[in-house]
């Protein structure tokens, strides 16, 4: 038999993988407890995807081996692979107990833990990794980026700062350091962390991404510059990529396959303006396939696949085999939802899998690939005749406005305005820290100045680090703004803490030059008017289509002392505060902003004027 066992490991080799199973399975029959043989097998059904029947082998090979390393791990890569992460972390807990010097087995319980959510274990997992396996810039880089995650700002920065000291050429330092630097409002120096990371990795994607997003938050950057830095990135991505060549289709009015590619199908900005496309879809005239990336599901994932005729969760696929899944599906749409931001699959857009490529929602930008056909915005964001020079992508825009907002079920109700107790009007921010520039400071300092009986509420991941919220006073303090009329929060705990926090909040301030979204309309559906000042281009004129959409024009400001004016005058007024804040959501309900079907339909049109341009030009 042993003989016989060692055939069917050859067949295996040589890729045959049907006679070594019946091999194996020989061996098997006349000896059911030959652990060898059983590994074996399940190594080979492996080799032919039957992942479930393989799991099942091994499984029962570890119970009778339990010190048999190479089961154990590869059970664990098996389950990881199926997405039993629970069962994953504890067969590779089982690897690292058989050999607690190999700092990969350490390194991947932190990924898988970190997967979960669960950033203090991962800490744990990555310390471990970095003890035995010291030097290893990947393991100290996501020692780092853990820190960042949990908040702890200054610690990770001085993380990746060490990596960068002991390793001076490994982008993941140069780029993790980037990260933090951003997160922290000191986005000069992310942006110069981010071209030190391209200098000594001129192919780290992640930071090649991370730094068309951060140019976003710059002020004083000439948007054809921006537009420029795009367009090279685009250039180069496509000379690496071949893009698929399409032949004509079957005729215009057949049922479409729309794909959505995103890391976001979960709480995220992005679900809460996605929704409405796919409750309200036509499903005889489309057919929606969903690529997803999400690494951790939640119920809004789950909504989304319930919601999808197709799902293919896509995590650790390659771009190659992605976009070759995309053509097989022959899908004739597809959208992009993520732009430049984390998770992205642009590089499987630069393959051109489907005839016609779209992007939307997740970015305010050019995705900077002539391969990707339309952007879809709105006359607000994108005023006709002033940005199409800023893309590579044909604009289209959806009349209306091209943002859906489906409020929070789980959304508390409206509170009364806190000046009606306080005497005093807070204004508030609860965007990200990095959009509060310090032209956004300034701005906002010229309203507290006009309004002396005033404060100012931010909330924000980074103002739980001690160092950046000290930053912070200073850049306040600077301004003669005093910390006696600022309130500076970290991020809550829970969503549902999160948006009763607006209940502190009398009028929210927006941001400059990149505007906010989904704050801004959590911000109106807990009730709180937002002022809003008018940017030159997308990144900064999305606020101007909420507000416009949501029937508020009147928010809006031109110039920045328009912007000072209508903050005093809706402060100047708490009787009029109070009438709109309790009139707010019947008013959204009834807006353009929250209409969902109407919504849906222009989208679908959108889309049908698509495909039937394609199809009249291959006439």
């Amino acid at each position: 038999m042993e003989a016989r066992r060692r055939l069917g490991v050859v067949l295996r080799e040589q890729g045959l993988f049907r006679d070594a199973e019946t091999c194996l399975r020989e061996v098997l029959k006349a000896d059911p407890g030959d652990l060898a043989a059983l590994y074996e097998l399940a190594v080979t059904l492996w080799e032919q995807e039957r992942l479930a029947e393989a799991t099942e082998i091994l499984t029962a090979v570890a119970r009778k081996s339990p010190r048999t390393l190479a089961v154990w791990r590869n059970l664990g890569i098996l389950l990881e692979r199926q997405g039993q992460r629970a069962q994953a972390i504890d067969a590779y807990r089982h690897a690292a107990e058989l050999a607690p010097d190999r700092p990969e087995l350490h390194e991947k319980l932190g990924d898988l833990v970190s997967d979960a959510g669960q950033e203090e274990q991962a800490l744990d997992w990555y310390r471990r990794a970095a003890a035995v396996g010291p030097g290893h810039a990947g393991i100290e880089a996501k020692l780092g980026r853990v820190l960042h995650n949990l908040g702890r700002l200054t610690e990770a920065a001085e993380q990746f700062e060490g990596v960068i000291r002991r390793m001076p050429q490994a982008g993941a330092g140069h780029g993790g350091l980037g990260n933090v630097r951003a997160a922290q409002g000191r986005l000069d120096e992310a942006l110069a962390c981010y071209e030190r990371a391209l200098a000594v990795e001129p192919a780290n994607a992640q930071a090649q991404h991370n730094l068309l997003f951060c140019l976003n938050h710059q002020a004083n950057l000439d948007p054809q510059d921006l537009f420029r830095r795009h367009r090279e990135w685009g250039q180069a991505v496509e000379r690496e990529a071949n893009p698929a060549i399409h032949q004509r289709t079957d005729a215009m009015d057949r049922r479409l396959r729309i794909g959505y590619v995103s890391a976001d199908f979960r709480r995220h900005a992005v679900a809460f303006f996605l929704e409405a496309v796919f409750a309200q879809r036509d499903r005889a005239r489309f057919k929606v396939y969903c690529y997803s990336d999400v690494s951790r599901p939640d119920n809004m994932t789950r909504r989304f696949e319930a919601m999808s005729d197709e799902w293919l969760s896509a995590v650790g696929w390659s771009d190659e085999d992605l976009a070759k899944r995309i053509r097989q599906d022959r899908t004739d749409i597809l959208v992009d939802l993520a732009g430049h931001t984390a998770g992205n699959r642009l590089r499987v857009f630069a393959r051109k899998p489907a005839p016609i490529q779209v992007t939307w929602l997740g970015y305010p930008n050019t995705t900077g690939l002539t391969r990707v056909d339309y952007r879809i915005t709105d006359a607000w964001a994108d005023p006709p005749g002033t940005t199409e020079s800023l893309h590579t992508e044909e604009l289209v825009r959806l009349s209306g406005g091209s943002l859906c907002y489906v409020p929070p079920e789980d959304a508390p109700p409206v509170a009364p305005p806190p000046c009606g107790q306080s005497g005093l009007i807070t204004f508030g921010s609860f965007n990200k820290h990095a959009k509060v520039t310090d032209i956004t400071l300034a701005l906002w300092a010229d309203v507290l100045r006009d309004l002396p009986h005033s404060r100012l509420l931010l909330k924000s991941n980074a103002m739980a680090d001690g160092a950046t919220r000290s930053a912070m006073w200073d850049r306040l303090v600077r301004l003669g703004v005093y910390r006696d009329r600022v309130e500076l929060r970290p991020a809550t705990r829970g969503f549902v803490e999160h948006l009763a926090t607006y209940s502190h909040v009398d009028i929210a301030l927006d941001t400059v030059p990149y505007t906010g979204t989904t704050t801004t309309c959590e911000a109106l559906w807990m009730g709180v008017p937002v002022v809003t000042l008018a940017g030159r281009t997308h990144v900064g004129r999305v606020g101007v289509s909420l507000l416009q959409s949501a029937g508020v024009p009147s928010w809006i400001a031109r110039t920045p002392s328009e912007f000072t004016r209508i903050a005093v005058d809706l402060a100047s007024d708490p009787d009029r505060l109070a009438g709109l804040r309790s009139a707010m959501r019947e008013r959204l309900s009834a807006s353009r902003l929250l209409d969902a079907e109407g919504f849906a339909q222009r989208w679908e049109q959108a889309c049908l004027d698509m495909w039937q341009r394609r199809c009249a030009e291959r006439e």
